[in-house]
């Protein structure tokens, strides 16, 4: 099955700074695109490209027999493969097929499960806290509705902060943990890419109560600004074998993700050339590195 995603509304935000040239901001709040216009270069952060299914996966839904928040929600996810259980997080605004070029690799090794996290994708909203906590408990729902005792977990950006806050909560159910651009806090973001995540947040927020349009840019949003905040001392809850990976341009500052990986006792640390998304953009590289540790 193919799936073509098409471009989301963008927000334009326009401020003149003293004794400066006009700046243009354009952000792309569901997708992580952000334009940044400064004295008339352009810079583009992201990709809003198209993004495909693998064709052989199996698109599924399952519904949590764990009741969070007062309901039942139902998770959107593609299966692959068998073998030890490998599930997949993608980051924030995207869906399951940010693994689109890595799944069938992995699935030659694991039984890998790519979820659409809880509004994301196909996966509903729901009426439960739209949070990283909340998140994590929802990954902690899907596994318990599997029969899943244990697996490796692989998280993407805002995935990995849920895959960190589920295995500080969860360890005995993570046998090997992956960080892929993964932060503590939202100052763990460079300020260049961080300070537009909060002009557009606080925008949409001001609009959120009475028009519903706006209120799920704002959620999404916010799980930027607002989110995550993980201490130093919960890293070293974290007992398994971690991989923390980062993109040489990332927009998590090396020094932070550095950070990172010298409080998970067991953690070890790869920079792979490429921005934020290189499971993406490097798919060949990322790969490599992630067989590797997950065969050791």
């Amino acid at each position: 099955m193919n799936r073509m995603y098409y471009s989301t509304p963008i927000l334009f935000v326009k401020s003149v700074i003293p004794k400066r040239k006009t700046s243009l901001l354009i952000y792309n709040s569901f997708r992580k695109e952000i334009l940044f216009k400064s004295n008339f270069r352009m810079y583009r952060f992201g990709n809003c490209c198209q993004k495909y299914f693998e064709n052989h996966a199996k698109i599924c839904y399952t519904k949590n027999r764990k009741v969070i928040g007062g309901m039942e929600i139902q998770h959107h996810y593609s299966e692959s493969g068998k073998g030890f259980p490998l599930i997949l997080l993608h980051g924030n605004g995207e869906d399951h097929s940010v693994f689109a070029k890595q799944i069938s690799s992995f699935a030659e090794h694991f039984h890998v499960y790519a979820l659409d996290t809880r509004g994301h994708g196909k996966t509903p909203r729901g009426t439960a806290p739209f949070t990283i906590s909340q998140f994590a408990e929802d990954l902690a729902g899907f596994m318990d509705a599997h029969g899943i005792d244990k697996a490796h977990i692989l998280g993407f950006s805002d995935g990995g902060n849920i895959a960190a806050v589920f295995a500080i909560r969860y360890p005995q159910k993570v046998e090997k943990l992956i960080l892929n651009g993964a932060n503590l806090e939202p100052r763990g973001v460079k300020r260049r890419y961080q300070i537009p995540i909060e002009l557009s947040y606080k925008f949409w927020s001001c609009f959120s109560k009475n028009h519903p349009k706006a209120k799920p840019k704002a959620e999404m949003l916010g799980l930027m600004v607002n989110d995550p905040f993980i201490s130093i001392k919960e890293l070293a809850k974290i007992r398994c074998e971690t991989l923390v990976i980062a993109g040489t341009r990332d927009m998590i500052a090396s020094s932070h993700t550095r950070l990172i990986a010298q409080h998970i006792p067991h953690a070890r640390l790869t920079f792979i050339k490429g921005g934020h998304a290189v499971v993406r953009t490097n798919p060949l590289a990322f790969r490599e590195e992630v067989l590797k540790f997950l065969a050791l």
